[in-house]
């Protein structure tokens, strides 16, 4: 699976902390490889970054990558 959970674009929807958690859960489940696209990781400036998934207990199914959709 590949997923844009931080500010997607063209959305800039951020997946919120209960679905990142769920998706967790469905991800070390079922066993199933995830790569995180997180491209302005680095870019808050009135909050804090919210953490990545690959951040968390995945059991090893997420790869985390800077970017992507802006290559």
């Amino acid at each position: 699976m590949y997923i844009v959970p931080h500010h997607h674009h063209p959305t800039t929807v951020t997946l919120s902390a209960a679905r990142r958690m769920k998706l967790l859960s469905l991800i070390r489940k079922h066993r199933f490889y995830t790569i995180e696209d997180d491209y302005d990781y680095e870019f808050h400036y009135a909050h804090r970054p919210i953490l990545p998934l690959a951040g968390a207990d995945h059991a090893g199914y997420v790869l985390y990558i800077g970017s992507v959709t802006k290559i």
